[in-house]
Formats: C-alpha cells, structure tokens, sequence
C-alpha cells in the first residue's frame, strides 16, 4: 500500500510526465543500453 506522501508525490509528476515523458524514458533507454548493453536482449 501507497503512503499518502507517495500517492501526492506521483500525483504531482504527471505535468512533467505528460509533456516530456518520451523525452525522459528514450534518454532513460539511451543511458540504459550503453551502461548495460548486455540487457537490450531482453527487449
């Protein structure tokens, strides 16, 4: 179970999340895969 000050924290993510989350998930990949090439195969 979420804590109340988890559930407002998420909560207040979603601004971002909605206008820059492809942004930060393909950098997420980016930086993923060339620290850890090794997982791409799972993928």
């Amino acid at each position: 179970m979420l804590s109340q000050k988890t559930i407002e924290i998420v909560k207040s993510t979603v601004p971002v999340l909605e206008k820059h989350g492809k942004d930060i998930t393909t950098r997420f990949y980016q930086l993923l895969f060339y620290e850890q090439p090794r997982i791409i195969e799972y993928f």
